[in-house]
């Protein structure tokens, strides 16, 4: 039996126990009735794109690739570009997964989904907060181990592939989430997360002025896909950078720089909201494509959280919305 037709086969078991599972948690939903309290509309907005970042980074880390790379393989893929030093201390890591890679994905897979699920229906109560407290270490614990602190050390340092790192981007999520309504309310925590992120899009921005990003070097910024179709799209648009890396360069430090300026000053949210997306989408395409890379964990990679985040903190951030079921 091939590695890959027993990973379907334990897939197909745990998934059958996964529909049990949320065929009970429906029956109690809809059975038990409890009143969700009334929160900041960003709050629950970033609690509910938080729990669907889980459930489809779960449905991407379903793909087997990580299952059926060697060790050598695997770490190219992880940590492509990366110094050697980071690549000795994180080996293990790699070296560890290989020897039970059916076995570890799978874990992967569930923990994933039940944050997800958990996320989704259980908002602003004892086990929201839990799932929520798992979700952050889960995610910080990826971020400094099977993200290699999210690039940090890496060529590679821009918003394009994802830096910081969805790990750590994720934990900071979990970990806003977990500071209760009232004192997102009292101490403004709105008005700092969109400042925050104005940073940092201008932090992307000067990244983006480093020396090997005005050559031909700007290719190594996006994502290779074992995925054949994305990945032949994706090479396409590299050729084009190569050509062009200065254009390329500029147009993007050009995004990042007045997305910057117009978050701080959180001028027209529509504005804000359309560049942000238009060029989020494309880093996601063109840097992470659109989280079919192989990952453990944190599947859906940095972009969609940058872009929560940057939606849920423009406009009037002072609404409120009455708890309600998903």
């Amino acid at each position: 039996m091939s590695l890959v037709t027993n990973y379907y086969q334990s897939l197909i078991d745990v998934a059958l126990f996964l529909f049990f599972v949320i065929g009970a948690k429906v029956i109690i939903l809809f059975t038990i009735h409890t009143e969700k309290p009334t929160v900041l509309r960003s709050r629950y907005l970033l609690w509910l794109g938080y729990g669907g970042w889980w459930l489809l980074s779960a449905v991407l880390q379903i793909f087997p690739w990580a299952v059926t790379t060697h060790t050598h393989q695997l770490i190219q893929e992880m940590y492509p570009a990366q110094p050697s030093w980071v690549i000795q201390l994180f080996r293990p890591i790699a070296v560890t997964w290989t020897t039970q890679p059916v076995t570890w994905n799978i874990l992967l897979v569930v923990f994933q989904f039940l944050m997800g699920i958990m996320l989704l229906t259980e908002r602003e109560n004892i086990a929201g907060w839990i799932s929520l407290l798992l979700a952050t270490l889960f995610s910080f614990t990826t971020w400094a181990t099977t993200e290699a602190f999210g690039g940090l050390f890496s060529p590679r340092l821009s918003i394009v592939p994802g830096s910081p790192g969805p790990g750590l981007l994720a934990a900071i999520v979990g970990a806003l989430l977990l500071l209760p309504n009232d004192y997102w309310e009292r101490n403004h925590v709105v008005f700092y997360i969109r400042h925050a992120m104005a940073i940092m899009y201008g932090l992307a921005a000067l990244a983006q002025l480093r020396p090997r990003f005005w050559t031909s070097h700007i290719a190594i910024i996006f994502g290779r896909s074992p995925y054949s179709p994305m990945a032949h799209f994706v090479d396409g648009f590299i050729s084009i950078a190569q050509n062009n890396p200065v254009v390329i360069n500029i147009i993007l430090i050009m995004f990042l720089s007045i997305l910057a300026i117009i978050t701080w000053k959180n001028w027209s949210s529509w504005s804000i909201l359309v560049i942000s997306a238009i060029l989020l989408l494309w880093c996601w395409i063109f840097g992470q494509d659109l989280g079919l890379l192989p990952a453990m964990g944190a599947n859906l990679y940095s972009a969609p959280l940058w872009f929560l985040l940057t939606w849920i903190s423009v406009g009037d951030t002072s609404r409120k919305i009455k708890g309600q079921r998903l």
